[in-house]
């Protein structure tokens, strides 16, 4: 009974130091960087890699990005870090936002001024300075459109109607859309860039989810066809009315 339980003590004992000399040692880092660019998210990961290893803390690296908004300056939109102490292997998996549409101002010259900025997935609007940042992904860079709007159009509601559209309608088109116009009179306008020339598609202003699962599916059709109207006009959801 007595070797026993020093058997068990011993065997604790051991495991203790092997752990404490683990956490002591000097860790190494593994990033799964998904959608992020590898340059800026980079930088986020080694600061979260030194400030680590300063304390082997999770919880401490944890606070410090939320009190420095170190995942808000790397344009991170997501982290999960784990620790494997046996391995001594620190594990980062980021996940960053997807831009939408570069946003101009009606009241504005393109040529002048330039993209007020980058909307995201998430909705939030980034400086027009980091258009790169934003669109290169791991060595690919993707095309986005533009979404030109009147400023005073920019209500939440409104707002939050065509970034769901939006996102639904890439989805299913891909980079063959090269704009979006919300007019005056609140009246969604999406310009298509096919092999056969340009398509309008004139969307009205409401019904915007709707009327996308239906572009998405007269898309494909004319695709098979290769054949393309000059103009489709879904502002009569129940009434499509396309001219060649």
């Amino acid at each position: 009974m007595a070797l026993n339980f020093l058997w068990k003590q011993s065997f604790r004992i051991l495991l203790a130091f092997l752990v404490m000399t683990q956490v002591h040692a000097k860790s190494k880092i593994y990033t799964q960087f998904n959608n992020c660019q590898k340059k800026t998210a980079g930088i986020f990961a080694l600061k979260i890699y030194k400030k680590f290893e300063e304390k082997k803390s999770l919880y401490d690296v944890k606070k410090w990005v939320e009190i420095e908004h170190q995942d808000q300056r790397h344009f991170i939109e997501k982290y999960v870090a784990s620790y494997d102490p046996f391995s001594k292997k620190l594990i980062l998996d980021l996940v960053c936002p997807k831009p939408l549409v570069k946003l101009y101002n009606a009241k504005n010259s393109r040529d002048d001024l330039g993209p007020e900025g980058i909307i995201s997935d998430n909705g939030i609007l980034y400086d027009p300075t980091l258009e790169l940042t934003l669109t290169k992904s791991n060595g690919n860079e993707r095309f986005i459109p533009s979404f030109t709007i009147f400023e005073e159009l920019l209500k939440e509601e409104k707002m939050n109607d065509f970034i769901n559209f939006a996102k639904k309608s890439q989805h299913g088109i891909g980079e063959n859309i090269s704009e979006y116009i919300l007019q005056a009179n609140n009246e969604l306008l999406m310009v298509l860039s096919t092999d056969y020339g340009p398509v309008s598609v004139f969307l009205g202003n409401e019904q915007w989810q709707e009327k996308g699962d239906k572009l998405i599916k007269m898309y494909g059709y004319f695709s098979t066809k290769k054949s393309f109207p000059k103009v489709i006009n879904l502002q009569n959801f129940k009434k499509v009315v396309v001219k060649y």
